[in-house]
């Protein structure tokens, strides 16, 4: 039976904006779910572009501080199986399933722009694929290395353990602050002063 267990959000800049599509890639244990959403911005600059951006942009966390796109991710586990070795309950089997949920902008209107401003747009658009790819990387390998360390963990074994359920170990303050951080960390090198994103970003926005 699949367990719903918890959404966790990442900030992140923008992605190829293909139509709208659901894949499901195995990874090890690990099944990656993505779907992409849009919102519309227009302009014909990149300053007008940017503006409706940070207008139309998608709600982090209830607040809106100047996110031009965002990623989250809900993590479910489905088989996990438990046995007891040598009075210690073990997991034996598990799938873990991670749903991504991108949303980006959408600029409507282009062909009204200057040549400048579209070739800045496009090269914003390429850099925010790579952007988008480490990211899902991140989160992968996070739930990679989980699984791993479930599967060492070893509990003394009671008349419960074939009850027992992986969002009990998962459902952690610490796990869920760990994922965000290492997202954080890579926003802040990626779209710090000098960075590859925001070098994009400042090149769009000097666009006319």
């Amino acid at each position: 039976m699949k367990k719903t267990l918890l959404a966790l959000s990442a900030i992140v800049m923008a992605s190829a904006f293909n139509t709208m599509q659901f894949v499901s890639t195995p990874q090890a244990r690990v099944i990656l779910k993505e779907k992409t959403k849009f919102y519309t911005v227009t302009g014909n600059t990149g300053a007008e572009l940017y503006k409706s951006m940070l207008k139309n942009g998608p709600d982090h966390g209830g607040k809106r501080r100047d996110v031009l796109a965002s990623t989250s991710f809900e993590f479910n586990f489905a088989n996990d199986q438990f046995t007891i070795k040598r009075n210690r309950c073990v997991l034996t089997n598990l799938d873990i399933i991670v749903s991504v949920t991108y949303t980006y902008p959408k600029w409507k209107g282009s062909r009204k722009a200057s040549a400048e401003t579209r070739k800045a747009w496009k090269e914003f658009e390429r850099i925010a694929v790579l952007h988008e790819k480490e990211h899902v990387k991140i989160t992968r390998k996070f739930a990679n290395d989980y699984e791993k360390a479930l599967k060492r963990s070893r509990r003394k074994a009671s008349s419960a353990c074939a009850q027992e359920t992986v969002t009990e170990r998962f459902r952690t303050n610490r796990e869920i602050r760990r994922h965000e951080r290492l997202h954080r960390n890579f926003d802040r090198r990626d779209l710090k002063r000098g960075g590859r994103g925001y070098k994009a970003l400042l090149s769009l926005v000097k666009a006319k």
